[in-house]
């Protein structure tokens, strides 16, 4: 249960806040939040989880610790970003909110990405 993981913070830099989450001293994910920079506050919050941990609450924990860290910077509007090959990565974001925006295929790759924003 992530409950019982050791988190620990790591500052990327002053405007990237990224969170780790541990399990029995192993990292099995983490959390980056991109601050607002435009007109409407947008916010960007990923989660990740890595796919032997999925399904035990670290991204859930993720989730909320990334959008308080979104609100706390002002975030008036929080949108997320997901590769379409992470069926449960889409199903997670989906599972706390967020709906599809678009997707697209960045030049040079072949799998596309998914924005998606918070209802």
């Amino acid at each position: 249960m992530a409950g019982a993981a050791v988190g620990r913070a790591r500052q990327t830099d002053h405007t990237h806040p990224s969170d780790e989450r541990t399990a029995r001293a192993e990292l099995v994910g983490c959390s980056t939040v991109r601050p607002p920079e435009d007109e409407a506050r947008t916010a960007t919050v990923i989660a990740r989880v890595l796919a032997a941990h999925r399904g035990r609450g670290f991204g859930s924990e993720l989730y909320a610790r990334g959008l308080d860290r979104a609100r706390e910077l002002g975030a008036q509007v929080v949108e997320t970003v997901v590769l379409s090959s992470n069926p449960d990565g889409l199903r997670s974001a989906e599972r706390h909110g967020f709906v599809e925006l678009e997707r697209y295929v960045l030049p040079g790759e072949t799998v596309p990405w998914i924005d998606l924003r918070l209802r």
